[in-house]
């Protein structure tokens, strides 16, 4: 009867667990050896840009009720494999996820080089906006990784933020074999931070900040607490369907 109750009382706390984001704000502070990202059209880090956008999103998170754990914080760094060893602690959880925010450039062919200021910068040549998932077929747990990035880039969906479509290009140094056109899923399989984390994984693309309209849209902080709900809601769907 004991052995009996036991188990009940762990198969309860196992259910009432609630749900754990590993939040990851892409690259590191300004004066880091481990870099800042891409610059800006306007001379700013991506990590300024992945800072904010990580902040706003942990605080909405925090009063969904959902457990938050950041893999850095602003002003600290964090190598790559630093932020998935810290996922990788909760792998006994199955209700945890890593979500990895960044912010994007593109390849340069479709970049001319520009001053912001005194710093040397690129601006797109032609217009490339949008956001994009990015997700490791070398990740254990490739089938949540890809519901969960469904599940986010539906709700960019249904706020009409346009996928960016450019990284599929074929003529580029990098090209990545796009998933899912509608929503702009990409497999990225030999990033680190998604093919060596052990729990489910999804790297999100906010924005292109080398693009002028991309990046003034990031800026305005309506629009972007508009992506901050929509990641939220991504999040709702993924753990309630």
């Amino acid at each position: 009867m004991r052995f009996f109750y036991l188990c009940s009382l762990i198969f309860l706390v196992a259910c009432s667990q609630k749900p754990l984001i590993v939040l990851d704000s892409g690259h590191n502070p300004k004066g880091s050896s481990l870099g800042v990202g891409a610059i800006s059209l306007t001379g700013i880090p991506e990590v300024n840009y992945n800072d904010v956008f990580t902040q706003e999103l942990y605080q909405l998170l925090i009063q969904k009720g959902y457990q938050v754990e950041l893999t850095r914080q602003a002003s600290n760094e964090k190598t790559l494999q630093e932020r998935s060893n810290l996922a990788n602690n909760h792998s006994h959880n199955k209700k945890a996820v890593f979500i990895s925010i960044h912010h994007d450039s593109t390849q340069l062919a479709n970049l001319r080089p520009i001053k912001a200021g005194d710093i040397d910068t690129y601006q797109t040549i032609r217009p490339i906006v949008g956001s994009s998932f990015h997700i490791s077929r070398e990740n254990g747990n490739y089938t949540d990784s890809l519901k969960l990035a469904k599940s986010i880039g539906n709700a960019f969906y249904v706020i009409k933020r346009t996928p960016n479509l450019d990284h599929a290009n074929s003529n580029y140094e990098k090209s990545l074999s796009l998933v899912d056109k509608k929503l702009g899923i990409y497999h990225h399989d030999k990033l680190v931070v998604l093919k060596t984390t052990k729990i489910p994984a999804v790297l999100i693309e906010i924005g292109v900040i080398v693009d002028k309209s991309d990046e003034a849209f990031i800026k305005d902080p309506k629009e972007r607490q508009k992506l901050v709900q929509a990641v939220v809601l991504g999040i709702d769907n993924y753990y309630n369907h």
